[in-house]
């Protein structure tokens, strides 16, 4: 088997604890859950977007250009 790298192995990936996954667990389940039903999960999806600004100490500045990068993908996803 042969794995092509494309940088994402450089990528730091914080390691956190079991307790400190299940809230990305719970917002995961409840977006699959209402995706199913054709409901609206944005509101559920910034929470799990600000857990991991959290999760690797952004600024609100750092915060403002992932966003603004974020923008038009989602604009065409």
């Amino acid at each position: 088997m042969s794995i092509f790298s494309n940088g994402v192995e450089k990528l730091p990936i914080p390691q956190i604890s079991k307790p400190e996954q299940q809230p990305f667990i719970d917002l995961v389940d409840k977006i699959l859950a209402a995706k199913k039903a054709g409901q609206d999960t944005r509101a559920w999806e910034q929470q799990i977007d600000t857990l991991v600004y959290a999760l690797y100490d952004l600024t609100p500045e750092e915060i403002a250009i992932v966003e603004s990068q974020a923008k038009p993908a989602a604009a065409n996803g």
